[in-house]
C-alpha cells in the first residue's frame, strides 16, 4: 500500500539526476533515533529521498524532510497541500520534527516545512530510484487490471490516490508494504 500511495509518481518520464548524498527508501523503512534502544521515529514510504548525513557499518544517518498540515504532525506529505505520504511518525517522531518553516497552499492551510534525521539500514535504501518506480508500476499494472482496466496515475489527483487505494488494497490483495 505504501509503494502505491505514490502512484502519482510512477511513471516519471524522466528523473532528474540525483546527488551522491542522497538515497531512496526501497521498502517500507523505519527512521530510528539514536539512542540505545533504537526508538522508531517514522516509517518510510517506498520511494522517498533521505540525504545521508553519515554512514557507519550497515546503518545510514538520514535526513527526511517534507510537509505537514498544521496540527496534523503524524503524517509527512511530499508538498504542501498534496498527500503524497513519505512518513508516518511516531509520538517519538513527531517530538524530534524540527520545523523550518510554513506556508499556506491554495485553499489557504497552513502546512509546515519539516525536517527529521534518523537512522536507517542501508539494506531498505536504493541510489536508482528508478528501479523503485520501476517496481511499483509492475505492480501497479499486475494488481490493478486483475478486475478492471488500468487506470492511467493521472487520471486521479495525488490527494484522491490514498483514498483509493485504502479501498481497493483488500480487493487487490496488496500488503501494507
Amino acid at each position: 500500500l505504501a509503494l502505491g500511495l505514490a502512484l502519482g509518481f510512477v511513471f516519471w518520464s524522466g528523473v532528474a539526476a540525483i546527488a551522491a548524498e542522497s538515497v531512496f527508501a526501497s521498502t517500507l523503512t523505519s527512521l530510528a533515533s539514536a539512542s540505545k534502544d533504537g526508538t522508531v521515529l517514522a516509517s518510510i514510504s517506498p520511494g522517498t529521498e533521505l540525504k545521508v548525513l553519515k554512514a557507519s557499518g550497515e546503518r545510514l544517518k538520514v535526513e527526511i524532510s517534507g510537509w505537514a498540515p498544521q496540527g496534523g504532525a503524524q503524517n509527512l506529505f511530499s508538498k504542501n497541500g498534496q498527500r503524497i505520504l513519505r512518513a508516518d511518525l511516531t509520538g517519538a517522531g513527531q517530538k524530534s520534527r524540527v520545523v523550518a518553516g510554513q506556508k499556506q497552499d491554495y485553499y489557504e492551510n497552513v502546512w509546515q516545512d519539516i525536517t527529521l534525521v534518523g537512522w536507517v539500514d542501508k539494506k531498505d535504501t536504493s541510489d536508482n530510484v528508478v528501479d523503485i518506480w520501476q517496481s511499483a508500476r509492475t505492480l501497479f499494472r499486475s494488481r490493478c487490471t486483475r478486475c478492471h482496466a488500468l487506470h492511467r496515475p493521472t487520471e486521479f489527483l495525488a490527494n484522491q490516490w490514498p483514498s483509493i487505494l485504502k479501498i481497493m488494497t483488500v480487493r487487490a490483495g496488496l500488503s501494507p508494504s
